[in-house]
């Protein structure tokens, strides 16, 4: 069974594996969903109840969309490509995958110009999203000479067979080149915009502009996701003024015709007759210059002093003072640990960790001053992700959850703690909404609109007044809102992006950022005089101001090469200098989208069936070993495309035995639980399990027949998961070898009854070497009964704990687990468990007979019972984050770990002689190869220190637990 393991692994990384944001919060779409299908020329698109219109308006931009990306690329798929709508989640989010077939998934919602997203202009987020995934389905689905020759026979297999060439290519040339589209098609600004320009001018001016081997891993400090985008689209600009712009897809189309994967440099030297490394050092040159020149006049203009209150970048935002203007409220995202609220004294000192959150920077303080109001996402009915309220209790350091799916953010408190204002999503529309404390009900403010977007709401110094950002016709404005007339009046009038208004220094003020010049500025809009005036001179950008209680100091985000950190201003230092009004950024017009492709107003509709879908669209050749000798096959698998239904079939026949060995599995996700079914019928090496009555060991293959059944319960939460499993497995074994001198072990059948169950609050962040803190919980009954066909009465009872605690230094893991397992009944010769050996593979559940015991041989301890703890500390050496130029390999980090593990198997009563120990060390690499495989190497050494001990050298991946 263990050579189907890593068939298991390449199928979950290539089912989830995409080319848009990564977040994949659910394992399934929610099973009340009633799906229908609008079929269209080049398109199938999936939507639920309620998505009607959007998914008429997708399949329409989507048939224009393709209608110019297709001549761009000079490509079209051979089937349709699947376009799946769901509005399961409260974020802006879109994937595209061209495995195992062409499946672009997208979110109806819209970025609205609030917190936590790049700022960018557009007319049409859907054309935008359709844009940038069809992209890549466009560039990843190319295909030619070789490579075509191999998907006509094997399929769409990206490895090993690499018939999706286009996959194997650095993530800022994928990225890159989707970014470089949407904006050069008319739909967004991304490529040239004011967030994109800081990002760059920073990072060169610092001298801290990231290598091309940087962005073509996945690099984990800042700018961490934003580089393979931005860093991708803004080279790809820079080559297509040098060369021309058809030479980017040209380059698409000849890497897709390469007869070997990964000759990114030898591709551009055939086509720009230039490597990539000469190219990206020239473009290093030519920012040095462009930065250079707009930095000094913006020096020249006067730069605004600020005092910074940290100084540890990533992204530190939403900064409030509290009521009585004694400390400051924030919000920090690192790669270092969960996001969590910090407090910060006005100076910047005594800067404590609060509690942790979710997601998020919103966050108010409660006029008292007792508690705190956000918002976050967190599961909802078990399959989708939305936004709701909390209260953060300071003194009884309590968190209480005020809504639950009514998909509130962007939060602020009244002043006189009456009313909550927030943002509502529903469908990719919001509306402005308040929450009432006198009448504990939500009151809307304005109608849900998709073309009206509202953010960053904030109450005035009365109850009376709300400032908010509003997004129309592609522009981005201030607006001002009357609560008791619901009126709204527009402030600003322009193309800039006008973001986070709050109350300013005098009651006729109101603060705002914007990028007015070029640069992301504060603000400041007069209501009496209705003028605008610059109020800071930066280099960088300011973002999301707030202003003292006295009304003195100005709190914001001040952003530089490290990413964004507190800052805070004294309003008397406002800017006084020349009111640049020179826009850096030239606003560029949009597109004709509607004379390029007559569409129907309507295309046919149809319920949703999985068949179309569910075809295997590859097969890879495969091999194994039996108790004879060297076994040939093959393997498949299918999903449909809205994951209701997934199988995996391996066959492979044994050279010498001259038998069959096969696996069926078939998954039924439809409803709220998970269907397992399968059976299989392979062989089972037991290295060591036989002992004779001199004391010598031999290994033993069995054959073993599985049919099992199976329900799987989730139960999950953002912080954890909870799944109950209830199943039958009916298992035949028999001998497939008899060593001359040893007594074979019994055979016959297992029928048994199973019930599991699993927690897992355990917690990985993106510069951990390990789970960091935390815990999980197995459970595993299993119970063998004649009655239920069995040929053996036996009971298993197994139980693991494990525990992850942050010690000593930054990413330093104490790690331990403890397993134990009772088994009763009759006795066979495999016994219940064996312990032995560093290379045994954990199973979910606990369904599994051996564990390993590091210095020791595989098997070497057999019995009825058992018990086995390991403990390991776990410490990282400096990050590294280093390539060579293209070359498909990153390493990310080095690190090691000291361990002992200590148990024991027995059947009756347990001696001090069956306890076992051994010690070691290992040494671990984490690194992407192939540009987009995450691997962690594993080298280690063990010493058995009792009897049957043994040195050990052994290599493995992962960490052992």
């Amino acid at each position: 069974m263990r050579r189907f393991k890593l068939i298991y692994a390449l199928i979950i990384f290539f089912s989830l594996y995409g080319c848009g944001p990564t977040f994949i919060p659910f394992e399934k779409f929610d099973p009340q969903l009633r799906w229908e299908v609008i079929e269209s020329p080049h398109f199938q698109v999936y939507y639920h109840q309620n998505e009607q219109e959007i998914a008429l308006k997708a399949s329409q931009i989507a048939e224009e969309v393709h209608q110019s990306l297709s001549q761009r690329f000079q490509w079209t798929p051979g089937s349709k490509t699947d376009l799946i709508i769901s509005d399961y989640l409260d974020a802006v989010f879109g994937q595209a995958t061209p495995f195992p077939n062409n499946i672009i998934t997208i979110t109806p919602t819209q970025p609205a110009g609030g917190l936590g997203i790049q700022p960018i202009r557009y007319e049409d987020w859907l054309r935008v999203v359709i844009t940038h995934e069809y992209t890549h389905i466009l560039h990843l689905d190319s295909v030619g000479g070789f490579p075509l020759l191999m998907r006509y026979f094997f399929g769409r297999n990206p490895v090993p067979l690499f018939s999706i060439p286009n996959i194997w290519q650095p993530l800022w040339m994928i990225e890159g080149l989707a970014v470089y589209m949407e904006t050069t098609e008319g739909t967004s600004d991304r490529m040239d915009n004011s967030f994109t320009e800081m990002i760059l001018r920073m990072a060169v001016l610092d001298h801290q502009l990231d290598s091309i081997d940087q962005a073509s891993g996945a690099l984990t400090i800042w700018p961490d996701g934003f580089l393979p985008y931005l860093y991708g689209a803004k080279f790809y600009q820079f080559i297509a003024k040098k060369y021309g712009p058809e030479k980017l897809t040209e380059i698409s189309r000849r890497y897709s015709r390469n007869t070997l994967p990964f000759r990114v440099e030898k591709t551009a030297e055939e086509v720009l007759e230039r490597d990539y490394l000469d190219l990206w050092a020239e473009w290093r040159t030519g920012l040095n210059v462009r930065y250079s020149t707009a930095a000094k006049k913006v020096r020249d203009l006067g730069l605004t002093s600020v005092r910074l209150l940290t100084d540890r970048g990533n992204e530190i935002l939403g900064g409030r003072y509290s009521p009585d203007g004694k400390n400051i409220l924030y919000t920090e995202h690192s790669p270092d640990h969960y996001p969590s609220f910090h407090v910060v004294d006005r100076e910047g000192k005594n800067d404590r960790v609060l509690s942790r959150r979710n997601t998020g920077f919103d966050a108010a303080w409660s006029p008292d001053g007792q508690k705190i109001i956000y918002s976050q996402l967190e599961v909802y009915q078990n399959f989708s992700f939305f936004s709701d309220l909390y209260s953060r209790d300071l003194s009884k350091k309590e968190t209480k959850r005020l809504t639950n799916g009514l998909r509130g953010k962007e939060v602020d408190y009244s002043p006189q703690g009456h009313f909550l204002v927030f943002v509502q999503e529903e469908l990719g529309k919001n509306r402005l909404a308040l929450w009432s404390f006198e009448k504990s009900a939500v009151i809307g403010m304005t109608p849900f609109s998709d073309s009206f977007l509202i953010s960053s709401p904030r109450w005035l110094n009365d109850e009376e007044k709300i400032v908010f950002s509003g997004w129309e016709k592609g522009k981005q404005n201030i607006y001002l809102f009357d609560r008791k007339t619901r009126e709204k009046e527009q402030l600003t009038d322009d193309s800039f992006q006008n973001l986070t208004p709050v109350p300013g220094t005098t009651d006729d003020q109101i603060l705002f950022v914007s990028d007015r010049n070029g640069i992301y500025n504060l603000h400041g809009y007069d209501l009496k005089t209705k003028e605008i005036r610059q109020l800071t001179n930066v280099l960088g950008g300011v973002f999301l101001p707030s202003v003292s209680p006295g009304r003195k100091e100005i709190l914001f985000s001040t952003y530089g090469a490290k990413g964004f950190d507190l800052a805070v201003m004294e309003s008397k230092f406002f800017f006084t200098g020349k009111q640049e009004k020179e826009d850096l950024i030239k606003e560029r017009p949009g597109q004709d989208h509607t004379k390029k492709i007559q569409v129907p107003e309507t295309f046919k509709s149809v319920p949703y069936t999985p068949w179309k879908t569910l075809f295997p669209q590859f097969w890879v050749p495969w091999g194994g070993i039996d108790e004879a000798g060297a076994q040939l096959g093959a393997w498949t698998t299918g999903i449909d495309v809205l994951r209701q239904h997934r199988y995996l079939v391996v066959g492979l026949y044994g050279l010498e035995s001259k038998r069959f060995s096969y696996l069926l599995d078939y998954m039924n996700d439809q409803f709220y639980s998970t269907l397992d079914l399968g059976y299989s019928d392979t062989p089972k090496y037991y290295a060591n399990l036989l002992v004779n009555s001199t004391g010598q060991r031999n290994s033993y293959w069995e054959r073993q027949q599985i049919f099992k059944a199976n329900f799987l319960f989730p139960f999950l939460r953002f912080h954890s998961k909870q799944v109950l499993k209830i199943g039958f497995e009916r298992k035949g074994f028999s001998p497939l070898s008899s060593p001359f001198g040893f007594l074979p072990p019994q055979t016959g059948t297992l029928s048994t009854i199973k019930g599991g169950y699993i927690y897992d609050s355990s917690e990985e962040y993106p510069l951990s070497i390990s789970h960091e803190e935390g815990r999980t919980v197995q459970l595993l009954i299993e119970d063998s009964d004649k009655k239920l066909g069995s040929d053996f009465n036996l009971v298993k009872y197994i139980a693991n704990i494990r525990e992850y605690h942050a010690l000593f230094v930054p990413h330093g893991v104490l790690a331990g687990q403890i397993t134990g397992g009772i088994g009763q009944g009759e006795l066979i010769a495999q016994r219940a468990f064996q312990l032995g050996g560093p290379l045994v593979i954990d199973q979910p559940f606990l369904e599994q007979d051996d564990f390993f015991l590091r210095g020791y041989p595989s098997h070497q301890m057999i019995g009825q019972n058992m018990i086995v703890a390991n403990l390991e500390y776990r410490f990282p050496f400096p990050l590294v984050e280093k390539g060579s130029g293209t070359i498909p390999y990153f390493v990310k980090r080095l690190h090691a770990g000291l361990f002992v593990d200590y148990g024991a198997a027995w059947d009756q009563t347990p001696s001090i002689q069956d306890f076992k120990t051994g010690v070691g060390a290992e040494f671990k690499v984490d690194f992407n190869l192939f540009y987009h495989l995450p691997v962690r190497g594993r080298l280690g050494t063990a010493l058995g220190l009792n009897s049957s001990g043994e040195k050990q050298i052994y290599f493995s991946m992962g960490n052992s637990f």
